[in-house]
């Protein structure tokens, strides 16, 4: 039931102030057909709109079933329009771009889950035939029969027609007003129309209105039973019936959706590929890099960085050794690692035109070198590790050595210089001839044989003759210094008896000490690992600062009295045990004296071969050792670091003697105090100029160490500038890497470059969006408006223009990453013209481009909100009728 309460609706129309209704007041029954007549401007349609909730700006109140409609909440409303109101507009307000089916479907899908409504509704109509018809194919009475079709299809509690047959002849409008009396057994009909005559046919109860206010009605005497409306969660359209909506939508403006997809796909292409340098696993890039290139290596190397107190940094190549190594195993996940020493880096001998080498070296971009690089130890596990060819055979001695391919082109240029020179063709010729080998720092000249020449599978082509047909020489100079700085190429090959040898056991320097009882000085050093005598041990031996002193234990009278003590306690003890044996080997001495006498003369002791004379000279000398050991537990020794620096203090305990009857006595240490005193007297370089790894071509181990690597490692022992910002990190590099590190600076900047140019893109496709969805919403308004009457909500209208975005942006995102495929493949095979050797930089990242999507999204969501919460705040009817 209706009941209108003091209603009054006034409009604004050019600052005039227009009375539509005035202060009515009416009771409309449950069911029934009931018109609304009157000229026009009498308020008929405005008291439609207002009991439709089509508006809601007006004075008094209307109260459908005990609900107040004023004051429903937006929900409600459309919970209202969808199940308790039908409204048939005059204009028939149907969706031009969709069909007959399709009109009507938008409200069957708010009340039912299949069609069987619909088509009989179709039928009842007789518009069965034209529901696949695009609306502007029908006449008019086909169109105002959808039109009701459309209002029927939920069976609504009140029918609202305005002026349904005003374009109809008077047949159409006879079957159009039988229709609504069949309908009025069970449904509130309120017609509003001029033809009172066919109205007073149809229907009794006839309200007439003039200017706005009510001249005539009738009666309703009795107050029907009805049930209160009961608000439920609003239905949505069909995901179907939106994508029709919304494809059909497509067609307004269609150039400059055109023009906006254009630039958002010049705008996704280009964010793409910036976010794709910004965003890149430099290490991924390296190890795939290094796969397509199928270089199966990776040198590690260390460095020292500070700052002096001027805060001016300094960065040093320190080498390594052997805690380097144990850092090195202990840590990465894969780790098969082969030193290269850093010893005998010289200038290459027995070159017989060596006066050339510079000039040869000038004229092909220093391909050849006048310095040998290093040593590396060699045997057929090395060779079979990087599939490496040896000609000749592999040193046996520490006097025979294997050069590398590389260096046998020198000879092949330059030619020999030995007891007879002679020209170099082939390897025979260079085999079994010798050179010189030069350390500065050790201050050794070697002679040793070639006995083998080893192919290091050096890319000759590329490096030598080719060389000079690369327009990018920087590029090149980088990766060829790098071969020659940290791979095998440029080595001498020895075998492991060659770096023993080499390294330090003695040192020959003076240096002093200082006790609690004075001071002295020691003419070198020696370790404890080489002593072959016999050492006294006074306490634990594998003290880390422990040494051992010499003594002169031979001409010590003390040991030799305690020594011939010791055999008389002996002889007496033990002499009846072998007394028979001894007295038939010597006639005549019977007594224990005579066997003492035999232990003391003899070199051993037939009798007992444990307890000969040296025996008991040891005990002496041990307690004669310990005795002494008693006056002199520890003490520091002070060796010179160099002329400018004072003397640096290093503590040491002695844990035994030897017998050193040597005027020019040395001291021995244990290995590690060592290597200690050999550092601080000759600041002892780190043997270990680099060390090669292979590849596992396991992508997780590889890129798992080159990005520990990569990290700083804080060395108390290293950090000489105290108090500044240092640290020691370990570095990966070989060709690949090189190149890499030399153009990443580059490429950061033009990603920059291209971000920013994506900041502006993006901001102007903000705006078009902006701007087209606005127009859209405005081009569509009463389409809008019709929905909204329809009972369709604010959020399935949202979705109509979401779907378009969501079309658009994922299609624009599709072929965006095409393009960024086709463009990062063409890149990546076009960059060994570029760098020299193939940078696989250019690699998509899904997740970026997702993201990016995603971002893309939500803008366009929030602003095709803004755009539909912005036209909300019309009326529905005010949408219809194109009003601001």
């Amino acid at each position: 039931m209706v009941i209108i309460n003091n209603v009054s609706k006034k409009y604004e129309i050019k600052k005039e102030k227009y009375t539509a209704l005035d202060n009515i007041s009416l009771k409309l029954p449950i069911k029934g057909l009931v018109f609304l007549t009157g000229e026009s401007g009498a308020g008929k349609s405005t008291l439609l709109n207002l009991i439709g909730a089509l508006d809601n700006n007006y004075d008094g109140e209307i109260i459908v079933d005990g609900v107040n409609i004023s004051n429903m909440k937006e929900n409600e409303i459309a919970y209202y329009r969808q199940t308790y109101i039908g409204f048939v507009f005059q204009q028939f307000n149907l969706i031009p771009e969709l069909t007959v089916y399709d009109n009507i479907k938008l409200t069957s899908d708010l009340i039912y889950d299949n069609d069987e409504e619909l088509l009989k509704v179709c039928e009842l109509l007789k518009i069965k035939k034209l529901k696949d018809k695009k609306i502007n194919e029908l006449s008019g009475g086909e169109q105002q029969r959808v039109a009701i079709a459309r209002a029927l299809i939920k069976k609504p509690k009140i029918l609202l027609c305005d002026e349904p047959t005003g374009m109809l002849d008077n047949e159409n409008s006879k079957l159009i007003f039988e229709i609504f009396k069949e309908i009025s057994n069970e449904t509130l009909v309120l017609v509003a129309t001029h033809n009172t005559e066919l109205a007073s046919e149809y229907s009794k109860k006839i309200i007439e209105l003039k200017k706005g206010k009510v001249l005539k009605s009738f009666n309703v005497d009795q107050i029907d039973v009805y049930e209160k409306i009961k608000f439920s969660k609003n239905k949505s359209l069909k995901f179907d019936t939106i994508s029709k909506i919304s494809i059909s939508w497509f067609k307004i403006r269609y150039k400059r959706l055109l023009a906006i997809s254009l630039i958002l796909l010049i705008l996704f292409t280009s964010v793409f590929i910036s976010f794709s340098f910004i965003f890149r696993n430099d290490n991924d890039i390296i190890i795939n890099s290094l796969y397509k290139n199928d270089i199966d290596y990776v040198t590690y190397y260390k460095e020292y960085y500070y700052e002096n107190s001027n805060n001016v940094p300094h960065v040093e190549n320190i080498g390594m050794n052997d805690d380097d190594l144990k850092y090195l195993s202990s840590n990465l996940s894969s780790f098969d690692g082969d030193i290269i020493y850093d010893y005998f880096v010289c200038n290459y001998s027995n070159m017989q035109n060596q006066e050339s080498l510079p000039l040869i070296i000038n004229n092909n971009i220093d391909f050849f070198s006048d310095k040998n690089n290093g040593i590396a130890i060699i045997d057929y596990d090395f060779i079979n590790k990087y599939n490496m060819v040896l000609y000749g055979n592999l040193p046996k001695t520490i006097d025979e050595i294997v050069i590398t391919k590389y260096i046998f082109e020198h000879y092949k240029i330059l030619g020999y210089k030995g007891i007879e020179d002679k020209d170099i063709n082939n390897y025979e010729d260079l085999l079994g001839e010798s050179i010189s080998l030069y350390d500065e720092y050790l201050g050794i000249d070697k002679h040793v044989k070639i006995v083998g020449i080893l192919d290091t599978l050096l890319d000759y082509d590329k490096y030598n003759e080719m060389s000079m047909q690369y327009k990018n020489r920087d590029l090149f100079k980088i990766q060829w210094e790098n071969i020659l700085n940290y791979s095998f190429h440029n080595i001498v090959y020895v075998n492991y008896n060659f770096i023993n040898e080499l390294r330090p056991n003695s040192i020959d320097k003076q240096f002093n000490y200082k006790t609690s009882s004075g001071q002295g000085y020691y003419f070198g050093m020696k370790k404890i690992s080489n002593i072959k005598e016999k050492i006294y041990y006074v306490s634990d031996e594998n003290i880390s600062n422990g040494v051992v002193l010499p003594l002169s234990l031979s001409k010590t009278n003390k040991i030799y009295e305690n020594a011939n003590t010791l055999v008389d306690l002996y002889a007496k003890e033990n002499f009846e045990n072998i007394k028979n044996e001894f007295i038939v080997d010597n006639p005549g001495k019977d007594t224990w004296e005579s066997y003492s006498f035999y232990i003391r003369d003899s070199i051993e002791n037939k009798y007992d071969r444990e307890f000969n004379y040296q025996y008991f000279w040891d005990q002496a000398a041990l307690d004669y050792c310990n005795d002494y050991s008693k006056r002199i537990k520890s003490f520091n020794i002070l060796p010179r670091k160099n002329e400018l620096n004072p003397f640096e203090e290093i503590e040491v305990q002695v844990i035994g003697f030897i017998d050193e009857s040597d005027p020019y006595e040395k001291i021995y240490a244990s290995d590690e105090l060592f290597s200690k005193v050999f550092k601080v007297m000759h600041d002892e370089k780190n043997e270990y100029k680099y060390i090669v790894n292979s590849l596992t071509k396991n992508y997780k181990k590889d890129i798992t160490n080159i990005s520990i690597l990569q990290e700083k490692v804080y060395e108390s022992n290293l950090l000489t500038h105290k108090g500044n910002n240092e640290y020691t990190i370990y570095k990966t590099t070989n060709e690949v890497i090189a190149t890499f590190n030399a153009i990443n600076n580059y490429l950061e900047l033009v990603s920059y470059f291209i971000v920013i140019f994506s900041l502006c893109l993006l901001i102007i496709v903000l705006f078009l969006i902006i701007y087209h969805y606005s127009n859209i919403v405005v081009e569509k308004t009463k389409n809008i408006g019709i929905l909204y009457s329809l009972g369709i909500s604010k959020f399935d209208i949202t979705k109509i223009f979401l779907l378009q975005l969501l079309f658009i942006s994922t299609a624009v995102c599709i072929v965006s990453l095409l393009l960024e495929f086709i463009c990062f493949g063409l890149l990546n095979n076009y960059s060994y013209d570029i760098f020299n050797i193939s940078i696989y930089i250019f690699k998509s990242n899904l997740v970026i481009p997702l993201i990016l999507y995603i971002i893309f999204l939500v803008f366009g969501v929030l602003i095709i909100y803004g755009v539909v919460k912005k036209h909300n705040k019309k009326s529905p009817i005010n949408s219809i009728l194109k009003l601001i």
